[in-house]
C-alpha cells in the first residue's frame, strides 16, 4: 500500500547548550535535525546566544539555515532566517515578549514580527 510507506516519517534531533558559555554569561547553543518521510527529505540547523538579565529580561539572537528536497518534483529547497527575541518582565506576573524575523530562501522571504503580553499565574 503506497499510503502506509509515504505515511512514515523520522526524524531526529541533536543539540548542545550552555548556560553561560567561557564564563561571559551568555548562553549558547546549536542544534541539528534531520528529516525524511514519504513526501520530503532534509534538515536545518540552528546557532543561539542569549543573555538571562537580573532583572528578569532576556535578549536571544539565533540563524537557522533549512534544506529539504521534495521527492515527487525532484526539488531542492533552502530557506534561512535571523531572529530576534525579546523578554520584559512588566512586574511579578506581566510580561511582553517580542520576536523579529527575516526570512530568505524558497519557502518564505522578508520580515515577520510577533508581539505577546501575558500574565503569569
Amino acid at each position: 500500500h503506497l499510503e502506509l510507506s509515504l505515511a512514515n516519517a523520522y526524524s531526529g534531533n541533536l543539540g548542545v547548550r550552555h548556560a553561560s558559555a567561557f564564563g561571559t554569561g551568555l548562553s549558547m547553543g546549536i542544534d541539528a535535525t534531520g528529516f525524511t518521510n514519504g513526501y520530503t527529505e532534509g534538515g536545518l540547523a540552528s546557532v543561539r546566544v542569549g543573555r538571562l538579565f537580573a532583572s528578569g529580561h532576556s535578549l536571544d539572537l539565533s540563524y537557522t539555515r533549512s534544506l529539504y528536497h521534495v521527492l515527487q518534483t525532484d526539488e531542492n529547497r533552502t530557506t534561512q532566517f535571523l531572529r530576534l527575541v525579546g523578554r520584559a518582565s512588566l512586574s511579578r506576573r506581566f510580561y511582553v515578549l517580542g520576536d523579529l524575523e527575516y526570512d530568505r530562501g524558497g519557502d518564505l522571504e522578508g520580515p515577520r514580527v510577533f508581539v505577546e503580553v501575558g500574565v503569569l499565574f
